[in-house]
């Protein structure tokens, strides 16, 4: 007794079946065919609405990578099974960040952004360079709960901006308890206000005036 199978329905005749040519055979060939049609098209063009254009599914204890991207034999780009974008800009270098936690991890020459204008590529040795030329914000950063900036020197912490804005410098060698007379006269009496930050773990204020 013929079967049918699970996901496309196709007919299966058992061995003992006589093969009908239009039931067993064109019908199954007509939805093949609109399968690979529809699965081509959402590949390759994507599809409107809430269509996923493309979907990996793999097998419980996955390790290797979902998806490899090569360029005349050389990875560009790599998906990890954890979920871990990686881009190699130089393939086959040996920088790269080992971060397990980071949503994405860039190798080489790092990552450049342009827009309007190919010149405006910035510096291609930084590790991100973006460059814009128009009234768009180059960075636009939005935390609620921590901070909006830090800056290390490997793993030591040296600038941070708070998401109020407040900036707070770790770095010792940017402060001085001493300092040199300069030829642009007194401070004025009076100043507009001060500047709130943190030095070294301590709130100080720095004055500022008008201009």
């Amino acid at each position: 007794m013929a079967t049918n199978t699970p996901r496309l329905n196709l007919r299966k005749p058992a061995g003992t079946d006589l093969v009908n040519v239009t039931f067993d055979l064109d019908n199954n060939l007509d939805i093949l065919d609109q399968c690979v049609h529809i699965a081509l098209a959402n590949v390759m063009t994507g599809s409107g609405g809430s269509m996923v254009p493309l979907t990996i599914n793999t097998p419980a204890g996955q390790t290797g990578d979902l998806l490899d991207l090569k360029l005349n034999g050389s990875t560009s780009a790599i998906f990890t099974a954890g979920g871990i974008l990686r881009t190699l800009s130089q393939p086959g270098t040996t920088h790269e960040s080992n971060r397990v936690d980071a949503a994405a991890q860039l190798y080489g020459r790092g990552l450049a952004f342009a827009m309007d204008n190919a010149t405006h590529q910035g510096a291609q040795t930084a590790g991100i360079a973006i460059s814009i030329n128009r009234t768009d914000p180059a960075v636009s950063i939005n935390n609620a709960s921590g901070d909006a900036l830090r800056t290390y020197n490997g793993v030591t912490l040296q600038l941070s901006i708070a998401n109020n804005g407040k900036l707070s410098f770790s770095n010792g060698a940017i402060n001085s308890n001493a300092a040199t007379a300069g030829t642009s006269g007194a401070l004025p009496a009076q100043v507009r206000g001060y500047l709130l930050i943190n030095m070294l773990g301590t709130d100080v204020k720095v004055p500022y005036y008008n201009v």
